[in-house]
């Protein structure tokens, strides 16, 4: 899945990144606290899930979003 989130997040930051990185929140300018609320969007519909909020407040970087993603089905 870390491909795919750093697709979605790099789609949004309008900036290219490795697809394999753990990206984080907190290193990269561009992911501000707006951006973070449009990836998490993105992220929700192309793998339909929803996150509840203390997961969002999780997914800051693409470790943790994936490995919130593989507690979900989608």
């Amino acid at each position: 899945n870390y491909k795919k989130i750093n697709k979605i997040i790099s789609v949004i930051i309008k900036k290219k990144i490795s697809s394999e990185d753990n990206l984080n929140m907190n290193e990269i300018n561009e992911w501000d606290s707006l951006t973070h609320f449009d990836i998490i969007s993105k992220i929700e519909k192309v793998f339909k899930v929803k996150f509840n909020n203390d997961e969002i407040l999780k997914c800051y970087s693409t470790k943790n979003i994936a490995s919130i993603l593989s507690t979900k089905r989608y």
